[in-house]
C-alpha cells in the first residue's frame, strides 16, 4: 500500500508551537488531512493564503492542528501571539499534512526498494487511511478522524505483524514454520473426548 512507503513513527509529524504563551502541538489528523484536501482549490491557496498573512486561514489551520473546535478562543489566542510567530509553523504544518502526516524527505516517493511510487492525491490518502483505520483496525469514526496520520500507520503495520506472528507470512518468517494441520475421521469417540460425552 501506499502509505508505507517508510517506516512511520508516533509524532513524526507533530509541529510544536507556542501560542498565547504556551507550548502546543499541531497534530497531522486524518480529520485535518480530510479538511485540506477538500478546501477549494485543495492545499496550496491555503499555503499562499497562510503566506499573505491571511489571519482567519491560520486560525482555520490552527484550530485543524489543534483538534479545537472553540474558533473564537484560537483566534484569540493567535491575535495575541501574533502572524509573525505563526506563519512558519503553520505553513510547516499544512506541508506536512500534504505529504501525508509526515515531514517530506526532500526526495521523490519510492517505496523500501527505492522504486518510485504511484503517487496519489491527498484526497485519495486520507480515504485509504479512513478504510484502514475503519476496516483492519476496527476503529469508529470519530476515533479514526481524530487520529495522527502517523499512528495510523503504526497501528496498521503492528495488526500486519500481529496476523502475520498468528498465522504466518511474509519473508521474515519461512513457511515450513507455519504449524501443521493433521486431519483425523471424527470418530464418535473423537467426538467425545474434543465436545464431552453426548446425552
Amino acid at each position: 500500500m501506499p502509505i508505507n512507503s517508510h517506516k512511520p513513527h508516533l509524532g513524526a509529524g507533530d509541529v510544536p508551537i507556542r501560542l498565547d504563551g504556551r507550548e502546543v502541538v499541531l497534530r497531522p489528523t486524518l480529520r485535518a488531512g480530510l479538511a485540506v484536501a477538500r478546501e477549494d482549490g485543495g492545499i496550496m491557496p491555503m499555503v499562499e493564503a497562510v503566506g499573505r498573512y491571511d489571519f482567519e486561514t491560520l486560525v482555520r489551520v490552527l484550530a485543524l492542528g489543534l483538534g479545537r473546535t472553540d474558533i473564537d478562543q484560537v483566534r484569540d489566542e493567535a491575535w495575541r501571539t501574533g502572524m509573525e510567530a505563526l506563519v512558519g509553523p503553520v505553513t510547516r504544518f499544512l506541508v506536512i499534512v500534504a505529504s501525508g502526516g509526515t515531514p517530506p524527505t526532500g526526495k521523490g516517493a519510492e517505496d523500501d526498494a527505492g522504486v518510485p511510487t504511484e503517487s496519489i492525491t491527498l484526497a485519495e490518502l486520507c480515504d485509504e487511511m479512513a478504510g484502514i483505520a475503519m476496516g483492519w483496525l476496527g476503529w469508529s469514526p470519530e476515533t479514526a478522524l481524530g487520529a495522527d496520520m502517523n499512528a495510523i500507520r503504526v497501528a496498521y503495520d503492528g495488526r500486519i505483524d500481529m496476523l502475520k506472528a498468528c498465522f504466518g507470512g511474509g519473508d521474515d518468517k519461512p513457511a515450513s514454520t507455519a504449524p501443521q494441520v493433521q486431519s483425523r475421521p471424527l470418530t464418535p469417540a473423537l467426538f467425545d473426548a474434543l465436545f464431552g460425552a453426548r446425552a
